[in-house]
């Protein structure tokens, strides 16, 4: 996962003046991510990139803001076109 390249219209809106600049549906759980590569929070290994993408936000003297997001019973673990279907209930279970 490379933060800054899915991150780049918040980027973009950073430069151009926005007062609050919002990475919209990060997903705090693995299970919970709607397509393979949403942004997330699940792992200690994201922070240092997230922390890059919020400092580079608020040196264009704009406000970092973070939507969570979880995609519920659409959640995916495969590209669809790899066999990816909505979970199963056991699966949401887990």
């Amino acid at each position: 996962m490379i933060p800054y390249k899915l991150a780049f219209g918040e980027l973009r809106g950073a430069t151009g003046g926005a007062g609050l600049v919002f990475v919209e549906s990060t997903k705090f759980e693995r299970p919970g991510c709607g397509t393979v590569g949403d942004l997330g929070l699940w792992h200690a290994d994201f922070i240092p990139y997230l922390r890059r993408l919020s400092t580079f936000i608020r040196e264009q003297n704009s406000l970092p803001a973070i939507q969570l997001g979880h995609s519920a019973r659409k959640a995916r673990r495969f590209r669809p076109w790899e066999g990816g279907l909505p979970l199963t209930k056991e699966a949401r279970k887990s």
